[in-house]
Formats: C-alpha cells, structure tokens, sequence
C-alpha cells in the first residue's frame, strides 16, 4: 500500500452562468435605420448597436428648442421691464413659468430622441439577434443580447447534512460530462445564511474567471465541491 491523496467532496450536474446578461429593447417604437453590429461580436460599453429612425423625432426637438430659446428670451425681456416697473410681477412670472415649461419639454425630448441610440450596456459579446435593418421594432420587444463570459458561476444546492462543510474559498473543480479531464477551477464566493426551508439544501455560489472564454453561458457541466482532501492508505491494485 502507498499513501495517496483523496478528496473529501461532492458532485453536480448544473448549469453555467454568465453574471452580467443584458436583454436590449428598444424604448420606444421605431424601424431600424442603422444596425452596426454582427451575432458573436465583441462591443465595448457605449457602442451604438442599433438605432432607430430619428427624422422625425429630432424635427421635433430642433422644434422645442427654438421654442425654448424664445420663451427665455421672453422672460429675460418681462424681468427687466418688471424690474423697471414697466409691467407687473404676475406678467413676469406668467413669462418665466412659460419658459421653465419650454426647459422642462426641450429635456423630454432629447430623452426620447437619445431612446433611438441603443448602446451596450457591457463590454461582452453580442448573442442572438432577432431583427434585421428596416424592421419595425415596439418599445420592449427583445432585439439582442449582450453577454460578458469574461466571469461566470455555478448554483450548487448543497445537501443540508453537508451545509457544515461549507464555506467560502473552498476550491470548485468543472469538468465536462463525459470527459475526465478538469476544464477550470473555481472557488466558492457565496454562501446563503439559511437552508431551504423546504428542500433543506443550502444555495452555494461558485466563481471562475474564463479570461480564454473556453467556457460558455447556460452551459452544462459537472462540478465537484471539495470540502477537504486528505492523504489515506490506498492499494495499488
């Protein structure tokens, strides 16, 4: 007999998951003017990836901002008349609300008109996408994805007999199903305060960093939760 090393663990058949997964919709109804992004792209955080009509909407804020522009002026000119005792202090402040309405308005509408811009929220890789240039899109309706594979992790529901056993910094081995060799190694970054009360299983997070993007979201693997490793006899045969 030698002396051999022996894991003290458990294992699970789950599911990865990115930590950062963005659904992009539009925020309002528009066609689709511009598309400048392909499935499986990588995009930087503020990279335009769709936009929508604006003629219309930009037509009508160059509108509400001479609009703005002269209701200020308005009120600048009924200020200095009032000041002069020209005219009475309800005509001014009637001025002076008309062009605070006109500030609030012109806002609005630059909100809207940004609304046609739809950006990368992440830097991360574009998924699946759902439409294509000239498409009519409604406000809500899914577009694409942005996906950041750069960290991903696991749930592990941890028998509730075990749940001693845990805590964080316990080492996370995946594995590939089917296959014996170890495709990353993780750590354990959450532990829940308290078991399910009905399942009575302790909901574990692991974490494992995926800087060569080997590995996928919403893909299956085999994880095992090393709670110790010790050295024991063992027979060679």
């Amino acid at each position: 007999p030698r002396s051999l090393p022996f894991l003290v663990s458990a294992d699970y058949h789950i599911t990865l998951e990115a930590i950062r997964e963005v659904k992009l919709a539009a925020e309002i109804d528009g066609r689709i003017v511009a598309m400048p992004m392909q499935e499986g792209q990588r995009v930087m955080r503020g990279q335009v990836l769709f936009r929508l009509d604006q003629v219309q909407q930009q037509a009508s804020t160059d509108a509400a901002a001479s609009e703005a522009r002269k209701d200020v002026l308005n009120a600048e000119r009924y200020i200095f008349l009032n000041d002069q005792g020209a005219v009475s202090t309800k005509e001014r402040d009637s001025y002076i609300t008309k062009a605070l309405q006109s500030r609030d308005e012109l806002r609005s509408k630059q909100a809207t008109l940004g609304y046609k811009n739809v950006v990368a929220p992440i830097p991360g890789q574009v998924g699946s996408i759902s439409a294509k240039l000239g498409d009519v899109v409604r406000a809500g309706g899914v577009v694409t994805s942005v996906i950041d594979n750069s960290i991903l992790w696991v749930r592990l529901d941890v028998a509730g007999e075990d749940a001693y056993r845990v805590r964080q910094g316990l080492p996370v081995l995946l594995r590939v199903p089917g296959r014996s060799e170890l495709v990353a190694r993780g750590a354990v970054s959450f532990v829940a305060p308290s078991l399910d009360k009905e399942r009575q299983t302790l909901l574990v997070k692991a974490t494992f960093a995926n800087a060569q993007g080997s590995l996928r979201n919403n893909q299956r693997v085999n994880a095992t939760l090393v709670f110790d490793q010790a050295s024991s006899l063992a027979i060679p045969a």
